[in-house]
């Protein structure tokens, strides 16, 4: 879970450690930028419903390609056991 800081608190605790105000803003806003950098890289509700309507969407077209590749099979060892089997019963 991403840590969100109370900027008022950061602001007095710094005037309070003898920073001047120009100072204590300019540490406020670097740590108001980088929040916000790692803000940008966490995933909403949205992205993870996106990537999960991806997944189901690519999970089809696995199973739809499988069954060829099932069907592929099954014909190539027709063929290979067909010959065999007619020479069985001729």
């Amino acid at each position: 879970m991403a840590t969100v800081i109370n900027a008022h608190n950061l602001f007095n605790a710094l005037k309070t450690s003898g920073f001047d105000e120009k100072q204590a803003n300019e540490v406020l806003n670097t740590v108001e930028a980088m929040q916000n950098a790692r803000l940008e890289e966490v995933a909403t509700k949205a992205d993870l419903a996106t990537t999960k309507a991806d997944i189901k969407s690519d999970m089809a077209e696995l199973k739809a390609d499988l069954r060829i590749v099932q069907w592929g099979i099954a014909l190539i060892i027709a063929v290979l056991v067909l010959p065999y089997l007619k020479g069985l019963f001729v």
